[in-house]
């Protein structure tokens, strides 16, 4: 098996476990969670994406149709006019506010909107969320299963990426990947 498929599998068990995990937190936390399809306050412009990451992307961009291509294209173009114009969204973003690559979108994508612990400036553990989520709750009243440790995942995201720390950013990403579509 090559280590592109080794990656590839890891990297979709992983991706599974993030799911699971917000899904599990949403069904718990429900009052609570207002995530949905459509919103994309967590979608900022600038995203980057793990060798293992920018696969799952090149696979969703290569299951497209060329429609879609051209859609995507047009859209990267839209926000990268954008961004420049201080609308920082994601270049993935339609006009909806929904991901053009929702299938391979990067881990910090998928765990957006969950408590999650992460380290502050100092290197403090803090939890944090999605503004609209949790609206009122301190982090402590979080149960312990439903932060997702940013460390822990950042760490198995280097180890599914064999120890490359090579990122890119996504919006170049796409726009190579549709030109050699």
């Amino acid at each position: 098996m090559s280590s592109r498929a080794i990656r590839a599998t890891h990297y979709r068990q992983l991706t599974e476990k993030v799911d699971g995990f917000f899904d599990r937190v949403a069904s718990r936390e429900a009052a609570d969670m207002q995530c949905a399809s459509g919103c994309s306050d967590c979608c900022q412009y600038g995203l980057s994406a793990t060798v293992a990451e920018a696969e799952a992307v090149a696979d969703v961009v290569a299951a497209m149709s060329d429609a879609e291509r051209a859609a995507l294209q047009q859209n990267i173009e839209t926000r990268q006019q954008a961004a420049a114009a201080s609308d920082a969204r994601c270049v993935a973003l339609d006009a909806n506010g929904r991901c053009m690559i929702y299938a391979g979108r990067p881990t910090v994508c998928r765990s957006h909107g969950v408590p999650v612990r992460l380290l502050d400036e100092r290197s403090l553990p803090v939890i944090s969320a999605c503004y609209r989520n949790f609206v009122g709750r301190a982090p402590e009243s979080f149960a312990a299963d439903c932060v997702l440790d940013q460390t822990t995942l950042s760490a198995t995201l280097l180890a599914i990426n064999a120890g490359a720390t090579d990122r890119f950013a996504l919006d170049e990403l796409l726009l190579d990947l549709l030109e050699q579509a």
